[in-house]
């Protein structure tokens, strides 16, 4: 399970390293593989895509020791479109700058929300086509948000906080509603056990609560994780969803499979689906891995859906 202690931003660029002065990073990762995927009119499509397991990026990261175990970091990240002429022009990632210290990390910019970067860490999958978690869920706010300020605890005994708010800059007028996003994530993170809590709001919109759990018994990691979402429509029905998963450690690879079921999608009653997976990743090297993986989509009153990737990520 790769831990993200703090859930605005890419975790990396909170764990760096001590430095003299300053120092700046360029990182990132490109994945691309073959799938069929189906294209909403009931036909499989033969897909050569970028990020079918993990998202593809670049960035630049840095930070500047001010003295008195203060710094200054930023981040600066965009996604790589590396399958057509779009390249570097893909959309933003988390970007911002703020300040580090004892105190914990205040950044400002466009940043995920805390479950953005924590919900995937309870999916045995957790990757892009094969997961189990918040595959169709149109309000778990698993997202960025712009115009966004962010306030995360250092880590203590395993224990870590995060607050963000994100400012809706455009007023609805005549309503004179303003759908302002914010939030609070808490994780505990323990040798084996993990476990998460998150609460997200929209302005006079929806609420979102989610938990996450896992145990990693050496032999076999256990996932699991629940999301549920209550809308201020009142013609709206509450929107969940659940999975859990296994994933098991052999040689090189992992096999994983997960199982989830999502109800009255979107707010809508008996829209319901129930998902399944099974993946295998095989590490080349430290910063090499192929893939391979299906994904079966049992619909309430539309056609069944199955997904096929295989692929290769490599990262910088």
């Amino acid at each position: 399970m790769q831990k993200k202690l703090i859930a605005l931003a890419a975790a990396s660029a909170f764990t760096l390293p001590a430095m003299a002065q300053s120092s700046v990073i360029v990182y990132g990762q490109m994945d691309i593989g073959v799938a069929s995927l189906p294209d909403g009119a009931g036909h499989d499509v033969t897909h050569v895509d970028s990020a079918l397991w993990t998202d593809s990026y670049i960035g630049v990261k840095g930070a500047e020791d001010l003295g008195g175990g203060l710094k200054a970091v930023f981040q600066v990240e965009t996604t790589l479109v590396n399958d057509d002429e779009t390249g570097l022009a893909g959309e933003g990632r988390d970007t911002f700058v703020g300040l580090a210290g004892g105190f914990g990390t205040l950044i400002a910019g466009y940043l995920s929300t805390p479950l953005n970067n924590w919900l995937a860490d309870y999916d045995a999958n957790g990757s892009n086509t094969f997961r189990t978690s918040n595959v169709n869920l149109e309000w778990a706010l698993e997202t960025r948000a712009p115009n966004t300020i962010a306030y995360a605890t250092p880590e203590l005994g395993g224990f870590q906080g995060v607050l963000f708010y994100s400012v809706d800059e455009i007023r609805d007028v005549p309503v004179n509603i303003k759908n302002d996003a914010y939030g609070v994530g808490l994780r505990y993170d323990n040798d084996a056990f993990s476990a998460m809590y998150t609460w997200h709001a929209v302005n006079d919109v929806v609420d979102n609560h989610a938990v996450g759990l896992s145990y990693d018994f050496g032999v076999a990691r256990i996932t699991g994780s629940y999301i549920l979402n209550t809308f201020e429509d009142s013609a709206m029905e509450d929107e969940s969803g659940w999975n859990l998963g296994v994933a098991v450690p052999v040689g090189n690879g992992t096999i994983s499979l997960g199982y989830g079921q999502e109800s009255d999608i979107g707010g809508l009653r008996d829209n319901d689906a129930k998902i399944a997976s099974v993946a295998y990743s095989y590490d080349l090297s430290k910063r090499t891995s192929l893939y391979a993986g299906y994904r079966y989509q049992k619909w309430e009153g539309a056609d069944n859906t199955n997904e096929f990737a295989l692929g290769i990520v490599h990262r910088f």
